[in-house]
């Protein structure tokens, strides 16, 4: 039975005009692999996830069925300046993006604490403290 990762999977593929042997390449995986997900007998690892919706511009949520939009609050100015960010910084921008608004909310919590620190660092450090 197929998954709806699955379905989607598929869908996205072809609907970015790409072959089971090209996405598989540029995601990683091998080409036997991209056929197993896409007729649904094999799920993919977090990882393999992650580099998937990279890949295609969608959540994790969307792949995995629990959002039926495709990708929101994207306009053409952000997904630009996305694709300039580093890999690592859009690994993190991906990660904050499918957190649940609660999860956001705590991910800001952390930040301002770990700049609080950050500052108070730097002042004593040139003796303002």
């Amino acid at each position: 039975m197929k998954t709806i990762f699955a379905e989607r999977f598929r869908e996205l593929r072809k609907n970015n005009n790409l072959t089971q042997a090209g996405l598989a390449s540029a995601i990683g995986i091998t080409d036997r692999t991209c056929r197993a997900y896409e007729s649904g007998d094999i799920e993919p690892t977090m990882r393999t996830l992650l580099s998937i919706a990279e890949y295609l511009n969608v959540s994790i949520d969307y792949l995995t069925g629990h959002d039926a939009v495709i990708n929101e609050n994207i306009s053409l100015n952000d997904a630009d300046n996305i694709l300039m960010l580093p890999e690592s910084e859009k690994a993190l921008l991906l990660y904050y993006r499918n957190l649940t608004e609660e999860g956001q909310d705590y991910v800001h919590q952390q930040m301002n604490i770990a700049t609080s620190i950050y500052k108070k660092r730097k002042r004593q450090s040139v003796g303002i403290g």
